[in-house]
């Protein structure tokens, strides 16, 4: 009897230990967004996300940041409006290269959509470098460098990008 009240403990805690497994999603995102170049904004991101399969994490990215490039895009038209603006120039050129962030978001939303995530990774990989490169270049739209409206929504699609790139790198 006092064999049997020793092992039960142990056997349970054995069990225990073959059966109870970590959050390896939270896991798992922690790894990934130490890559990016803001993990704090790569963990809110990618928490959005159905499961933490890197298929759907990827998923979750793109359209994170398509939706966060169109809500740009329209802050852009409404600066646009102001035709005393002496950022108008730039306000052209950013809508121009979002215009073209969005556009590579929607095509590789439309390819994840389409065909298995580690077929298209090479494409959705294309698609943030195009997304890092337009926030770059709407950024050097404003010719004196100083902090201007849209200085944070180009570093927040410049992270987004990231973000694709770091869960594509692990597919």
């Amino acid at each position: 009897m006092a064999n049997f009240s020793i092992c039960l403990p142990s056997l349970i805690f054995l069990s225990l230990l073959f059966f109870v497994k970590p959050n390896t999603g939270e896991q798992t995102i922690q790894a990934l967004c130490a890559k990016s170049i803001d993990p704090s904004f790569c963990i809110r991101v990618l928490a959005a996300s159905p499961s933490k399969s890197s298929t759907d994490l990827l998923k979750t990215a793109v359209s994170q940041a398509a939706n966060n490039a169109l809500g740009t895009t329209d802050k852009i038209k409404s600066y646009m409006n102001q035709p005393n603006d002496p950022n108008l120039v730039a306000y052209f050129q950013c809508s121009n290269f979002y215009s073209a962030a969005v556009e590579a978001l929607n095509a590789a939303s439309q390819l994840l959509g389409s065909r298995p995530a580690p077929d298209v990774k090479n494409d959705v990989a294309s698609a943030a470098s195009t997304v890092q490169k337009d926030s770059d270049s709407c950024e050097a739209s404003f010719s004196n460098g100083a902090k201007h409206t849209l200085s944070m929504e180009n570093k927040n699609l410049k992270i987004h990008g990231n973000i694709i790139s770091v869960v594509c790198d692990v597919m």
